[in-house]
């Protein structure tokens, strides 16, 4: 999933990313595909529009923060 790979290559440490690493490849592993796929659509979401709130783009179509 690249753009969380970008993220959180940003947001943290090396050890932080490697324990994140090490914590979501075990939630890969345990949990069903399909509860995978819906959490990385949600957290897809989110980053979109975290990215669309940076560029004020929502801000200018009167959506408060």
């Amino acid at each position: 999933v690249p753009v969380f790979n970008h993220i959180f290559n940003y947001l943290l440490s090396e050890r932080r990313k490697a324990e994140f690493d090490q914590c979501y490849n075990r939630f890969l592993r345990e949990e069903s595909p399909e509860t995978v796929e819906e959490i990385l659509k949600g957290l897809d979401i989110l980053c979109g529009l975290a990215h669309r709130l940076k560029k004020g783009t929502d801000k200018e179509k009167g959506i408060k923060i």
